[in-house]
């Protein structure tokens, strides 16, 4: 395949990405019909059980939280997935009041060109991992202080005092 074309799908798939629930609506590729939608658990085993064993297809998703793992999840099912960045994939949505909308917007913008929703690359799972561990230390770190300060005010409304 040239750099010019891009891999066609029989299904499109939308997915607006939720705690607990995402919405998901499967678009057909040629008609660009809706062929089914839903919510799914966003869990590990709910993505294995609405995507394992399907058809290679391509699904969006909106840039967030989220994203990372269950990109990954989708991935490792055989799916081609497209990170949309989610400040343009909100300004294309914009207008879209609906989890259930959302997710259609995503699977048609997808299907048209994916290239208008500003695709974004994650970063790897060890650069999240050690990036997760700079963060939680700088968190302890910053609440150091407060912490201090806590327990010398408490100790004080007793009447003692610790040493510096």
């Amino acid at each position: 395949m040239d750099k010019n074309s891009r891999e066609r799908f029989e299904t499109y798939c939308g997915m607006d990405l939720g705690d607990k629930k995402s919405q998901v609506v499967l678009l057909e590729g040629d008609s660009a019909e809706v062929v089914e939608e839903g919510k799914i658990a966003t869990t590990q085993r709910g993505l294995e059980r609405s995507f394992g064993g399907r058809e290679r297809m391509m699904v969006i998703i909106e840039a967030g939280t989220l994203s990372p793992w269950v990109m990954e999840c989708l991935q490792g099912l055989g799916h081609e997935v497209v990170v949309a960045e989610a400040t343009r994939a909100g300004r294309l949505m914009k207008g879209h009041k609906t989890d259930r909308e959302d997710a259609e917007a995503l699977a048609r913008w997808g299907r048209s060109d994916p290239k208008l929703l500003r695709p974004i690359q994650h970063r790897s799972r060890e650069a999240r991992e050690a990036l997760a561990v700079i963060r939680s230390r700088d968190a302890a770190v910053a609440a150091r202080p407060a912490l201090i300060n806590h327990v010398c005010g408490s100790v004080k409304l007793a009447g003692y005092r610790l040493p510096s």
